[in-house]
């Protein structure tokens, strides 16, 4: 059995994820596809714009054979943790043979080489590192300047070509999978896929539009558009996700819209001021990718907090990235402090399989996930707490991280349920998709 891996957000599934995914099975002998998707909220540290099952949805109806969710510890974390996390959750189906990723980068060898060096991380990529920190470099560039100066004098890539791949998100996240791929020393293969279309932050919408152009399809002056279940996008913005998204996925994402709002960090603004506000008093130093001079500042411009994504806008700086911010307020919101990130290492990242939806086909990929992997296959919520306590110690860490997707899909449909006046769905009662 040949099974290719592929690692997303789907946020939302486009034409240009549908292109991967035929590209896979044009080219390769691959039998089936599994995604590692993120749940609810995703690695830029925003909500997802539809919830994890409609997105699982759009991918099944779109050629993927099986999905399963990233753990939120992960699927909200920096790329090096959003990367191995997804490495190692394909790895532990124990069936995979192969992980796709897009790339910007036409040089497969220079990824190679920078995932290499960040493996090894050779003491003067430290010293070189630690200095423009120093100097008031942002990290990504800083991390770019200690790259350069560890590349081998038989190197044949310009310093440019380096900066070029370092600048695209794509790229970066390529480079960490081929990074926990090699630290891994498994047989998977990479398998990466020159991006073609726009490029990640363009936002023309086209055939080949980025995630980011359709969601800004959503906006208005900046902010969220008020789309609920009293009205639907206009015929333009219709037509344009028409043009953008696959018709399955497209139709899926428009009677979605019929009964619920697309979301945006914004709409949980008053949950986390009241977070930060009650957490405030004790420091928030303690709080995944925080520091204490972060955590000071946090608290002292509190009364500036006028909304979530104005928060971030407020507190970036030259050192401090907005993405970076809003991962920590999202980590705020969510409970996810340092030492989760500690404990969840110490596990290896993925302790359970959990099954957000398959295709009927797929039955025999599930057979042999169960006979090859080491992990339990959680496909019942309502039976996963006590397959966890008979495979780890009832205090396992294992079952903190079970209940962090639990409580982040749980604050992500109160979210949902306020907005169409809709009840709130239950994660523990919540069939996984099949289609």
């Amino acid at each position: 059995m040949k099974v290719t891996g592929i690692i997303a957000e789907y946020n939302p599934f486009h034409n240009g994820h549908l292109h991967q995914i035929e590209k896979i099975k044009k080219e390769t002998d691959t039998d089936y596809l599994i995604t590692v998707l993120s749940g609810n909220f995703v690695q830029r540290g925003v909500p997802a714009v539809v919830d994890k099952f409609t997105r699982t949805k759009m991918a099944l109806s779109s050629g993927v054979d099986l999905v399963i969710e990233l753990p939120v510890l992960w699927a909200c974390a920096s790329a090096e943790y959003f990367g191995a996390a997804g490495v190692a959750c394909l790895d532990k189906t124990g069936v995979v043979n192969r992980i796709c990723f897009g790339a910007e980068c036409p040089e497969a060898a220079l990824l190679s080489l920078l995932a290499e060096i960040l493996l090894k991380e050779p003491p003067s990529y430290h010293q070189v590192l630690n200095s423009r920190l120093k100097e008031g470099l942002t990290f990504p560039t800083a991390r770019m300047e200690a790259l350069l100066s560890c590349l081998p004098d038989s190197s044949s890539f310009a310093p440019e070509e380096v900066r070029l791949a370092l600048s695209s998100p794509n790229n970066i996240l390529a480079i960490e999978y081929l990074k926990e791929l090699k630290r891994r020393k498994n047989s998977i293969m990479p398998y990466p896929i020159l991006r073609s279309g726009n490029g990640y932050h363009d936002t023309t919408i086209s055939p080949l539009a980025s995630a980011a152009a359709i969601r800004k399809l959503f906006t208005h002056s900046g902010q969220q558009y008020p789309y609920n279940i009293k009205t639907l996008p206009s015929d333009d913005i219709q037509k344009q996700l028409w043009e953008a998204m696959p018709k399955t996925a497209c139709q899926i994402l428009l009677d979605y819209m019929k009964e619920f709002p697309l979301l945006h960090e914004d709409n949980f603004s008053l949950m986390l001021k009241y977070k930060l506000l009650s957490q405030a008093p004790y420091g928030l130093a303690d709080f995944a990718d925080c520091s204490r001079d972060l955590s000071n500042r946090l608290c002292n411009d509190l009364y500036q907090f006028r909304s979530f994504s104005g928060f971030c806008e407020t507190l970036k700086s030259k050192e401090v990235t907005h993405s970076r911010l809003s991962r920590i307020l999202t980590h705020i919101l969510l409970d996810i402090f340092q030492k989760d990130l500690a404990m969840g290492r110490e596990l290896d990242y993925i302790p359970y399989l959990r099954v957000l939806g398959f295709r009927q086909t797929a039955a025999p990929l599930l057979h042999q996930i169960k006979v090859k992997s080491k992990l339990p296959l959680l496909t019942k919520m309502a039976d996963a707490d006590r397959i966890l306590k008979e495979m780890y110690a009832p205090d396992s860490f294992a079952h903190r991280m079970l209940m962090l997707d639990v409580f982040a899909a749980d604050i992500y449909n109160s979210v949902v349920s306020e907005l169409s006046g809709k009840a709130g769905k239950n994660e523990f009662n919540h069939g996984i998709v099949i289609v």
